[in-house]
């Protein structure tokens, strides 16, 4: 696990952190602000980290959200 965090950009381990404070839920049509990413970045982001297998999706109200892999999470949650 400890190389993921290694081989993540620095964007990516902006949403990370985000994410794994509070349990938190990304929703590809609200970026959150206190991000402060471009819809670009937002999206690229968005999709390294679905590709390296770290977002689950989850289906709420009919709108697709994610969040961190719920094993990824249990670890960024015990390192800190």
């Amino acid at each position: 696990m400890s190389r993921h965090l290694t081989r993540l950009s620095p964007l990516e381990n902006k949403v990370i952190s985000w994410l794994v404070k509070d349990n938190n839920y990304l929703d590809m049509l609200n970026i959150p602000p206190e991000l402060e990413l471009s819809n670009q970045d937002f999206l690229t982001v968005i999709q390294s980290l679905n590709r390296r297998c770290l977002l689950e999706k989850v289906k709420q109200n009919g709108a697709i959200l994610f969040k961190l892999n719920s094993i990824f999470q249990h670890f960024l949650q015990q390192k800190n």
